[in-house]
């Protein structure tokens, strides 16, 4: 199987089962359809799995009730990707989307003809699934570790699955940058596509809108707002892992 897209899934305040359906739409419409669905539910009721029954008709879905670390974004993630089967995994948000049809095929592309152990793509935000804006090509920042992040959420990703890393489950603003070092580190740099496959909601329901950011960075190419435990706990773990391979 070529893709395995591990979607961690929960409530998000009502609208989790609406957006998972939105993203499953898109999953639907692509050219490329050798793929698994692995999500990875951490609601406490029974909208996500009686959506996962009604998709299963159309799609092969590999659904995990997750009991454990509930809240914990890294921690669902993380289960979403030990479940995986394909040769790449696609890490996609229950809240984001595809906004191209041909994704999968062209990150399955680059994957094949580069030989990249990751993949990262261009992505523009909505807040309503349907307009989209602030359209955006990753690239890597000097302070990446520390929260500067101009690459983007991780639904950017897909990554060789012998090559995946796993989320630091004690990380919850600074999961995604972390989570790009440490893939760094171990894969190299990863291959930039250009092109605007797809897109990251935006809104207050989200963990990350509701997190305590108690310092701000500040920067030339702009300033950032941090907590200053993680972002201790962060520089303290890799104080002495800096320096990437391919530099």
């Amino acid at each position: 199987m070529k893709f395995s897209i591990a979607i961690p899934a929960y409530e998000a305040k009502g609208t989790g089962v609406v957006f998972l359906e939105e993203l499953l739409q898109s999953i639907l419409a692509q050219t490329l359809q050798d793929y698994e669905v692995v999500i990875a539910d951490h609601s406490k009721d029974e909208k996500i799995l009686n959506l996962c029954e009604k998709y299963s008709k159309k799609m092969r879905i590999r659904y995990v009730r997750n009991f454990y670390n509930r809240g914990n974004g890294p921690a669902n993630t993380n289960v979403a990707i030990a479940h995986c089967t394909g040769d790449y995994v696609k890490i996609m948000f229950a809240d984001d989307l595809f906004v191209s049809n041909k994704a999968l095929e062209l990150i399955a592309e680059c994957h094949d003809s580069t030989g990249a152990g990751w993949v990262v793509t261009g992505f523009n935000h909505t807040s309503d699934g349907k307009n989209f804006y602030r359209p955006m090509v990753p690239r890597w920042s000097e302070h990446l570790l520390e929260g500067q992040n101009f690459m983007g959420g991780p639904s950017i990703v897909s990554m060789r699955r012998e090559t995946a890393e796993m989320f630091d489950v004690k990380c919850r603003m600074l999961m995604d940058t972390e989570f790009y070092h440490r893939m760094r580190m171990k894969n190299k740099m990863p291959v930039i596509l250009k092109d605007i496959l797809v897109t990251s909601r935006e809104g207050d329901y989200r963990v990350s809108a509701n997190l305590d950011m108690n310092i701000v960075c500040q920067h030339p190419d702009g300033n950032w707002e941090a907590n200053d435990k993680e972002l201790e706990y962060v520089t303290t773990k890799h104080e002495n892992n800096r320096k990437y391979p391919d530099e």
